[in-house]
Order: structure tokens, then sequence, then C-alpha cells
């Protein structure tokens, strides 16, 4: 072949991949981010790179731009087919796009491989929903996919925990493995077809890393109770779901049952005046359904292993603090002294440093949101209690703890219908120091990933084109005058969980991609990926811009002789 040929070709192979980063990490965000003036930008700049390109290979490259993105398209919608559907699919992507491009572009045989080729080892080697994490982060783990993607349910919770007693955390998710490699094998799972499924069984999945990857654990492997013990509560709404659980030999078994068919759940909705009533009489049903369910788990467990659970969280934290709830009494120790009240709440959120003092709080739910207050003397007591009429859809409430504002200490990052940041003081009372414009914004985290200087609040929101109520994995940082964002991924990650999962040392960033049931470990890339293709698009410009004066100048010359 002619050395000529072969820049050629690697030099093609260097543009597919710019290509895509142009695409995905430049337009894409600036079409999500700015609608309109995305758009204008985006032109603008495919502008300029159309232009500089010289004029007898600007409508060859610009075909290669757009089969390779059409390709690459393509085969990432087959990704999960069966073998023979990515096969007969691949061969259907390569002539149809072929002969598009030849049509319209004249473009050789022989490029035109390299350039599908170079579209088939990016979709063998990576997912085609991550790219645009590559603006921020490493992918160290991308997992299977867990849950049949056409069930009912769009995701589960996701945990980090130290469950098999080697010191280091593991992810404990829920899904069907099973049933889903069977599936993936047997049809592909975007082939199925499946009803309405009254009842969604899942199976509680422990991931460990080996030194390389994650390998599933299996039964015996880790510790059931301490699985049990890291499990989050999850208010399922419509088709406002009850729940049971059952031990087998593969782990903890989770069934979830909606309370009521469609048809009636259509109903009472249609009713006026009605829905409302329904839907809060639902909403507590399902609460009711899932404090037995955790009532029954504690049980089961203490028979088989003859240990007590607790129902709910043991927190074991540097506050030194472990609590638990059992028969509506909260109990634990801090500091080495006991402490115990009872309580109307069910559930442990979280332990927090609201105060100067060295006292902890105990952030409890229930129908109403409680803070307990213990001090070094074990002494314990409730300093507020925000109910449903201060704080709507408090009972079905999460949160985050941090020090957003960097005084030393602990604020609430409160996700019910419109989050909000809330500040406790001294005697109970509540500051609202942010609060959401709109019901699209949820609190996710709150930490230090890699080597950020500090810890900064990850949540899911929506661009600035309002419009679109998709959304996307955002970093802020808190100031005086409110949430400061700092950088979004347009990617609709949820379950944003810090942990250092693989042991070197640094916190990772675990997700859950909805509906694809599929998990992500990241970590904080150090390439400044999109200020490198910003400065390579405006070399290329300046270059092409380059050339073309300098050719005008040749021309001139050549005329002056």
């Amino acid at each position: 072949m002619n050395p000529k040929n072969i820049v050629e070709k690697i030099i093609l192979v260097f543009l597919s991949f710019y290509f895509l980063a142009l695409y995905e990490l430049v337009v894409t965000p600036a079409v999500m981010e700015w609608s309109f003036f995305g758009i204008l930008l985006s032109l603008i700049i495919v502008g300029l790179l159309s232009f500089s390109i010289p004029s007898d290979k600007r409508i060859s490259y610009l075909i290669y731009a757009l089969a390779f993105l059409a390709i690459n398209r393509a085969l990432g919608n087959l990704k999960n087919a069966s073998i023979i559907l990515n096969v007969v699919g691949s061969v259907i992507v390569f002539f149809v796009i072929f002969f598009i491009s030849k049509y319209f572009g004249r473009v050789s045989f022989g490029s035109f491989i390299v350039v599908f080729l170079t579209a088939l080892f990016i979709n063998i080697t990576f997912y085609p929903f991550e790219y645009p994490l590559w603006s921020k982060f490493i992918v160290k783990w991308r997992s299977p996919v867990l849950y049949d993607s056409n069930s009912t349910i769009d995701y589960f919770p996701l945990q980090v925990a130290n469950v098999d007693g080697k010191g280091g955390k593991e992810i404990i998710v829920q899904g069907n493995f099973d049933r889903t490699k069977k599936s993936t094998k047997d049809e592909g799972l975007d082939g199925e077809d499946f009803p309405f499924q009254k009842n969604e069984e899942s199976t509680y999945l422990v991931f460990s890393w080996n030194g390389k990857t994650f390998d599933e654990l299996k039964q015996g492997e880790y510790s059931i109770s301490e699985v049990a013990k890291s499990l989050k509560n999850d208010y399922l709404n419509f088709p406002y779901y009850g729940v049971k659980y059952n031990l087998s030999s593969n782990g903890i078994i989770k069934n979830l049952t909606p309370l009521r068919k469609p048809e009636v759940l259509i109903e009472n909705a249609m009713v006026f005046g009605q829905a409302p009533f329904s839907a809060i009489s639902l909403d507590l049903e399902s609460i009711m359904q899932y404090e037995e369910a955790e009532k029954s788990l504690e049980k089961n467990i203490a028979h088989n292993s003859g240990k007590s659970l607790g129902t709910n969280i043991r927190l074991d934290n540097p506050m030194q603090i472990s609590a638990q709830i059992k028969d509506s009494l909260l109990t634990g120790e801090y500091k080495g002294k006991p402490f115990s009240i009872q309580t109307g709440g069910s559930a442990i959120l979280g332990t927090a440093h609201c105060f100067s003092d060295d006292s902890a709080q105990l952030i409890v739910l229930g129908r109403d949101l409680y803070v307990y207050s213990v001090n070094i003397k074990g002494e314990i007591r409730l300093i507020s209690q925000l109910s449903t009429k201060k704080v709507p859809d408090i009972g079905t409430a999460d949160l985050v703890i941090g020090d957003v504002d960097l005084d030393g200490k602990d604020e609430l990052m409160l996700n019910t219908e419109y989050a909000r940041i809330l500040k406790l003081g001294e005697q109970g009372e509540w500051k609202v120091l942010w609060l959401s414009p709109d019901n699209s914004f949820r609190f996710e985290s709150y930490t230090r990933i890699g080597e950020m200087n500090r810890s900064e609040i990850f949540a899911l929101s929506n661009s600035f084109m309002r419009q679109n109520k998709t959304k996307y994995v955002t970093d802020y940082k808190f100031s005086p005058s409110g949430l400061e964002q700092q950088w979004r991924i347009f990617m609709g990650l949820t379950e944003l969980t810090p942990g250092d999962v693989d042991g070197d040392g640094q916190i990772e960033l675990i997700s859950y991609l909805p509906y694809k049931h599929v998990i992500f470990v990241l970590e904080k890339s150090k390439i400044p990926l999109v200020p490198l293709v910003y400065t390579f698009t405006i070399c290329l410009i300046l270059l092409g811009f380059y050339g073309k004066l300098g050719k005008a100048k040749l021309r001139r010359f050549k005329g002056d002789s």
C-alpha cells in the first residue's frame, strides 16, 4: 500500500475519534444546555471547520464525519441485541450507509471500511450511553445488565457497605441477574415484549473488587445480616407497591406487588375530589407494608443466624455512634454511652453534627421527620420535628447530610417535592438556606471525588433549556447567594453514591443508569478532555485558515510574476 494512503487512513481513524468527542462533548451539551443558542454555536463551529478544510476534500470529510456518527449510533442501538441480529444489522448498516456516502461524497471503499471498523471498535470497547461521562470521569467498571429493561421498575436503590468482613466496601443492588442473562442470550432484552407484571421479584446482588474488576459474590461469601442492615428505604408510588422479603439460597429476595390494579387506580383518579385522598391512603398503606416487611426480614434473619438484626440501619462512623429502632424504641451508643428513647419514627436516615458542642444528632423518619440530639453522657432528647404541614411529603423524604456552608456544622439537604437545604438552630428552629425553584431538582450526595480540593454537592437537575425535564448529573458549590453550578454531564444517572470500592484510598462515584439497569463505577478523570477538544478544534480552524491564506499569497505572487 502507498505510504501516503496509510497516513491518510491513520488520520481518518484519529479524526473519527475527534468527530465522536466533538459531537458528544461539545455539540450535544451546547444544544441540550442552551437550546437555540447552542444550535447556533454548533453551526458556527461546524461552519468554521468546514470552511477551513481544503475545498477539494471538504465534501468527503463531511460525509466521513456524518457516516461515522450514523454508524456509531446504529451499532450502539444493536448493542443488547442477539448475536444474529447484531451481525445482520451491522451488515445492513454497512451497505446502506456506504451507498449513501458513495452517492453524495464519492468516498473510497477502503476509507469507508476504516471508518466502519473504527465505529465497530468503539462500540465493542465502550457502552454507547457512557460517552457524556468522559468529560469528567473515567469508567472504572460497567456492570452487565442487571434487570429486564422492559420491566415496570425504572431503577432500584444502590448501597455501598462492607458486607464480606474483609474491610473494603461492596456494591449492593437489586436485580434478577440469572433471568437477565438468559434473556440476553436467547432473544435480546430489547426484543422482548413483557406485559404489565403484577409482581416484580428481585434479588439483592453483591459485587466486590478483585483487583481487576468486580465479581458477583455468592451467598456464603458475604453476610446476609450485614446486607439487610445496609438496605435503604424505597417507597414506590404508582402503582403503589407493597413489599415482602424472602430468604433463599440466592440471598435476600424482594417481591413487589401493586396494591391496586391499574384500572382501580384510573377509576379513583377520574372521580372528582377523590384522587388526593386515594393517593394519601395508598402512600400510608405502602409505608405500613414496608415497615411490616422489614420486621419480618429481621425475624427471619434472627431465626436463621441466631443474631438480632434490629430494624433499619446500624450506623458506624467517625462520630462513634450506633443506633437502631425496634418496636418504636430508638436505642444505641454514643462514644460508649448507651441511650434510648421512644420514637414515632421507623427509619434512621443518618447522623449529623449540627451544633458547635460535642453532641450528635440522629435524623429519624416516620410520618414526620424527627431530629434527636445525644450528648456524651448518653442523654437523648427530641429537639425538632418536621411535619407535613411544614414540608409536604416529608414522610417519604430522603436526605443528604453535609457541611455545605463550611461553618463546621452539618446541614440537611432534603429531597421532597421541592428540594431544600435546611440549617438547624440551637433551639430546634429551621432556617432554609436554599429552596429549589422547581420540582425537578434532587440531591444525590455530598462528597469529595478523587483529588477534589473540597466536598461538593452532586445533584440531578434539568438543563437551562427548561422545557426538557430530563435530570442530569450536576456538580454544585454552595455560596451565600445559593448553589453555583460547577459542571454538568448530560446523562441521566441516579443513585450517585460515593465510596472507596476498589481500596485505592480515593472515593469513587457509583451510579445507576435507569431503565437500562446498569451500574457505573466512576473515577474522576485527570485529563481535561473538553478543553482539549475545544483547543484542537481552534487549532484545526486556525491551521485551515492559515493554509488558505498561504495559498492565496502564493496565487498573488504567481500572478505578479
